[in-house]
């Protein structure tokens, strides 16, 4: 594995990682405020889904550099 090819799973950790600390961080968030409830988190999935999608492009486009 060439280092480019190191360099760029590095940055798709880190941004799975990111992604990850923002999901729970704007989960905690809501369920702090009132806004959601502990288990009616399949209700915002759709949202969820959206945002991580924008999120995943660039791992999507680390991934099809390789």
């Amino acid at each position: 594995m060439s280092n480019e090819e190191r360099q760029a799973l590095l940055k798709m950790v880190d941004l799975i990682e990111n992604l990850t600390v923002k999901i729970d961080a704007l989960e905690r968030a809501l369920i702090e405020r009132g806004v959601l409830l502990n288990g009616e988190r399949d209700k915002w999935e759709q949202e969820y889904m959206l945002a991580a999608s924008s999120d995943t492009m660039a791992v999507r486009g680390k991934i099809s550099a390789l």
